[in-house]
């Protein structure tokens, strides 16, 4: 069960850094590790990795938006219909975020958290290769930045980030995701048969007991329609549709859940156990964007667009990014304002598809991002510069490139009071953000690598039917 460390009536950061994982120690090698684990305890050092012990300043919020496209949140900003992203624009910066081509999401989130290119973090794209099925946590060389933090000591809480199955073992929690994502899809499969008793969906193990009465409140039908669909579509039953449209509805259906539930489990973690890392992705953006683009620009596409649809559905993507907002607003309420919040998408998103069809056959996505246009990055908090604000944002000839996907983990290093791996070559420690006093406080440390003695990538591992649900998902989406 979690620990129940609530922050105070202040919002006063106090980490649950919580014991040691029990890591999994046997075989020849047991005596050897055990020696090893107590050397670093009369050396004066944490046990896992022997590194020093690290003591930020300030917890890390991390929210991670798949797919969310600057050219809607700007026009969205200047109406105020983002009110929260707006504050942290306010008390800190916001640009573009230079992302890779092609932009597939299990790449760029995995090379956001390891500062590392697909070649040499490995995760290639959906598909492993080796397997056919969908890459898991396994098949990942070298370290992401939660256990470079838990090799100094520090704990994260990980909820819903890309290629988190199997959960790693942290100090700390981990909901990952692809069983999270999948274990939703009621209307295909029983919940417990596959993945509410898959093993390793969570760090601890026992966190799955703990969060599952909240996913089955969460994705009850009745609330989803009144609190996720309405809000995003309208009204349904006053509307005729086809059943192409129908289809479309369905399709993205599953990813509001995913959010749904990554969010209420989120909160419950982030407000019981706080982490010096807390990090929670959402992915309906990104589907929203995929499926109903044409809708918000059918002047775009070359075939007729019913007018009834373009009204009704016309602003699904800005409804939805709405929705998102909330959820920044609610979680920035359970965390002290010195908290450093990141916000960022992977890439951004655009229409396509403009004639309907892909390779000459009929298609039900609009738009897309494997060319990769950026995304975005809003920061704030403890030693991040103030800018210019939403109102310079908005008035700005262009947005700023502020960043790239593999600058994150080298500035939450940095951020952390932790080295920066040398390895992470194609990233740097985003100074040009940071306060004076922050620059000062301490000069950029480097190791060689973070990776020595990490566990070597081996092969995908899943389920056949859950690979079948991954696939299928993302072959709609037309990546596979």
């Amino acid at each position: 069960m979690l620990l129940c460390q609530e922050f105070d009536s202040e919002r006063t950061w106090k980490p649950n850094r919580g014991p040691i994982p029990n890591r999994r120690v046997g075989g020849r090698f047991a005596a050897v590790q055990v020696a090893a684990l107590l050397l670093c305890v009369v050396a004066g050092y944490w046990v896992i990795g022997c590194g020093p012990q690290a003591r930020p300043e300030a917890p890390v919020l991390m929210i991670c938006i798949d797919g969310m496209e600057m050219s809607v949140v700007h026009p969205m900003l200047a109406r105020g219909e983002l009110p929260h992203m707006a504050k942290l624009i306010d008390r800190g910066v916001c640009g573009q975020m230079r992302t890779v081509a092609p932009a597939e999401s299990p790449v760029v989130w995995t090379s956001i958290a390891t500062g590392k290119t697909r070649e040499r973090h490995e995760i290639s794209g959906f598909t492993d290769p080796r397997t056919g099925g969908p890459f898991t946590s396994n098949a990942r060389r070298g370290k992401a930045f939660w256990n470079i933090a838990d090799d100094y000591g520090l704990s994260c809480n990980l909820v819903g980030y890309w290629i988190t199955w199997p959960a790693e073992e942290v100090r700390g929690t981990v909901v990952s995701q692809f069983s999270a994502e999948s274990q939703m899809q009621a209307q295909k499969m029983k919940k417990g048969t596959l993945f509410k008793d898959l093993d390793d969906a969570t760090w601890p193990p026992e966190l799955i007991d703990e969060i599952w009465p909240l996913v089955e409140q969460t994705v009850e039908p009745q609330k989803m329609i009144a609190e996720v669909v309405t809000p995003v579509f309208g009204d349904l039953a006053a509307l005729q549709l086809p059943m192409r449209i129908q289809e479309l509805i369905s399709s993205s259906y599953w990813s509001f859940e995913a959010d749904a539930v990554y969010h209420r489990a989120a909160r419950h973690i982030f407000s019981n156990q706080p982490a010096d890392i807390n990090v929670v992705y959402y992915g309906g953006t990104d589907v929203i964007g995929h499926r109903f683009w044409r809708y918000r620009e059918p002047q775009r596409y070359s075939y007729p667009i019913v007018d009834e649809y373009i009204r009704a559905f016309g602003r699904s993507i800005e409804n939805y990014y709405q929705s998102v907002d909330a959820k920044i607003g609610e979680l920035l309420d359970l965390f002290p304002e010195n908290t450093r919040v990141f916000v960022m998408s992977d890439h951004g998103m655009h229409a396509d598809f403009l004639d309907g069809t892909v390779d000459g056959k009929p298609t039900s996505i609009s738009a897309h991002h494997l060319d990769g246009p950026p995304g975005l990055l809003i920061a704030a908090g403890q030693g991040i510069s103030k800018g210019s604000g939403t109102k310079g944002l908005l008035q700005a000839a262009e947005i700023p490139e502020i960043a790239s996907v593999y600058d994150i983990a080298p500035t939450l290093l940095y951020l952390l009071d932790l080295p920066v791996g040398r390895n992470m070559r194609f990233g740097r420690v985003l100074k040009d953000i940071l306060t004076m006093d922050q620059r000062e406080s301490r000069p950029v440390e480097f190791v060689e690598s973070h990776d020595e003695g990490f566990r070597p990538p081996t092969p995908s591992e899943s389920s056949e039917e859950a690979d079948k649900e991954f696939i299928e998902r993302f072959r709609k989406l037309g990546y596979i």
